[in-house]
């Protein structure tokens, strides 16, 4: 079943504190929804790993603008420019532990031709070959250069992706489904690894507003000693 950002993070919040967490601890909600992504970023590569589909993981985003960078220099004080113009767009990090899988589209809103991404050495000597006539693309930490866009008025692109961090997305929307195969999954490991923090929490189960009153007669052996009994 699909759940939202914030159906899976009150979720596990609920079942946490109906494991009886003791008062030292106060778990937020931010502090879950952070366990969230790193868990299902973990998810991305295990499923990658053993060749299954990846489709539940990618984002669509039409949101990815393409900005113009002028190359210029300081000579003598005064700015110059080189003429040259690199057309960009920056994005969130991509998860690069499942390769070039991380994007599945990337191209016009039309989303009938997306454009070929190639390496950046690729990139640098025009990838003149048949198969990749047409705009080209490569990725350097988070920007994406391009070339030979189809119009030079080009904002806005639209991109299919597997993100390391899916609330990053310029069109993320925590009422909107989250993207990961398995919700029920994915809030497991999510307690798992959260309850791995608190090794005592099976069976202790005192509490700070107790007073300890208990641990602090036993300390006297007076009380709860069998010696005095």
């Amino acid at each position: 079943m699909n759940k939202t950002y914030k159906e899976i993070a009150y979720s596990i919040l609920e079942s946490l504190y109906g494991h009886n967490i003791i008062d030292d601890y106060n778990i937020s909600i931010d502090f879950i929804k952070a366990k969230i992504n790193d868990v299902n970023i973990r998810l991305q590569e295990e499923v990658f790993k053993q060749h299954d589909s990846l489709e539940a993981f990618y984002q669509k985003q039409c949101c990815i603008e393409v900005v113009c960078e002028k190359t210029s220099c300081v000579i003598e004080g005064e700015m110059v420019s080189s003429g040259d113009v690199v057309w960009y767009s920056e994005i969130p990090s991509l998860n690069p532990k499942i390769g070039w899988k991380n994007i599945s589209y990337l191209g016009k809103s039309d989303m009938l031709k997306g454009f070929k991404r190639v390496t950046f050495s690729g990139f640098m000597s025009g990838a003149q070959l048949d198969w990749t006539r047409g705009p080209i693309f490569t990725i350097v930490g988070n920007k994406i250069y391009f070339r030979d866009l189809p119009t030079t008025g080009t904002r806005m692109l639209c991109m299919v992706a597997i993100l390391a961090n899916p609330i990053l997305a310029c069109n993320f929307n925590e009422d909107q489904p989250y993207p990961t195969p398995d919700a029920y999954k994915l809030e497991l490991l999510v307690k798992k690894d959260i309850l791995s923090t608190f090794p005592a929490m099976p069976t202790d189960e005192i509490q700070d507003s107790r007073d300890n009153v208990g641990a602090t007669q036993g300390k006297t052996g007076e009380v709860n000693s069998p010696k005095n009994g």
